[in-house]
């Protein structure tokens, strides 16, 4: 009787145990997954931020009487944002390729192609669009959605390009 409840004893404690490793694994399993998931929202967080830093800093370089236009290149929508070097005019168009902010910087009159542009931080959509003050640009990253307003000096010069 007494080799009989030593046993159920063991038993009951061995069942204690794979129980609790079960439950141990379930936990480090989900948060695994929670971690991942966080880490998702923080890269497409930093992506928006990046992408919305970098398109600014752009207007305001190019915020100059028909320095800035809101057109398309290759039906894609486009930020066209104009320059003068050395008496040549240049355009660098800023839109959303292949899940990329891109940045394409050629001649203008030059025919261009969206995927000529260069890959600048990860970012799905990008629709420029003008407004009252200056240049509004909805960026979407994954599932989240920013609307950047950036007011301009030159406001009432921006046109469609």
């Amino acid at each position: 009787m007494q080799k009989a409840h030593k046993i159920l004893t063991y038993t009951a404690a061995v069942l204690l145990l794979v129980a609790f490793g079960i439950c141990l694994a379930g936990v480090m399993v989900g948060g695994a997954q929670a971690s991942r998931d966080m880490q998702a929202d923080l890269d497409e967080g930093f992506a928006r931020r990046t992408a919305a830093a970098y398109i600014t800093a752009r207007l305001q370089r190019a915020d100059m009487r028909d320095g800035i236009a809101v057109g398309e290149i290759g039906g894609i929508p486009a930020l066209i944002l104009r320059e003068r070097v050395e008496g040549e005019e240049f355009v660098t168009c800023l839109y959303a390729h292949a899940g990329y902010l891109t940045e394409l910087y050629a001649p203008a009159g030059a025919k261009l192609s969206p995927s000529a542009g260069e890959a600048i931080v990860l970012l799905d959509a990008f629709t420029p669009s003008l407004d009252a003050g200056g240049i509004s640009c909805v960026l979407q990253s994954g599932a989240d959605v920013t609307t950047l307003s950036v007011a301009l000096r030159c406001a009432g010069e921006v046109h469609h390009g």
